[in-house]
């Protein structure tokens, strides 16, 4: 079980790091569609 655990976190890893960057562009697009309907 331990082990498959390891080799799932190894998997994820990436995606863990970069779903911060990811979450931030998202918000920054939201954030510039809706001032660019609005403005």
């Amino acid at each position: 079980m331990g082990n498959r655990w390891s080799s799932l976190k190894e998997k994820t890893a990436p995606y863990v790091f970069l779903s911060p960057f990811l979450f931030g562009f998202i918000i920054f697009f939201s954030y510039a569609f809706i001032r660019s309907l609005y403005f």
